[in-house]
């Protein structure tokens, strides 16, 4: 990691951390004594060896002192909560009303507001949702739905 550093009270101190704050202490004039300031990121100790010499590496953490690697933990996915235009949370198989008329891309059609999909699945990507609508298949916007009784 590379510490950016500011000027700060004629003492260079690192982004995000002021003189007063740290250890940090003068020694003659225009020269700097610099503290060392804490990790802040948390790093594991090594399950074979309890040191906290740990490398860390994209997919498993390695211990500089004894080599030991082991996987890191996939952090837990965030679930997708998808909302129509009103805010009410959209779940598979809702039914959703349109609430204004779409225009179709490719052609001269239009999907007038108002026209109900049933069973609808929610899909990831731009177009949340993948329902029918009078037999043809669409994906449509969270944004250009409500959620219908």
């Amino acid at each position: 990691m590379v510490a950016r550093w500011r000027r700060h009270d004629a003492a260079r101190v690192p982004d995000g951390a002021s003189a007063r704050d740290s250890s940090l202490a003068h020694s003659g004039v225009g020269r700097a004594v610099f503290a060392v300031f804490p990790h802040t990121m948390t790093q594991p100790t090594c399950p074979a060896c309890s040191l906290e010499d740990v490398l860390s590496h994209s997919d498993h953490w390695e211990c500089a002192t004894c080599g030991h690697e082991w996987p890191k933990e996939a952090a837990p996915e965030a679930v997708r909560v998808v909302k129509d235009a009103h805010g009410t949370p959209l779940v598979d198989g809702d039914t959703v009303v349109l609430i204004k008329d779409l225009k179709l891309r490719g052609g001269s059609g239009v999907l007038k507001g108002g026209a109900k999909a049933k069973n609808i699945r929610i899909v990831e990507g731009d177009h949340e949702i993948d329902c029918k609508i009078d037999g043809v298949a669409m994906a449509l916007k969270a944004c250009f739905v409500k959620k219908s009784e």
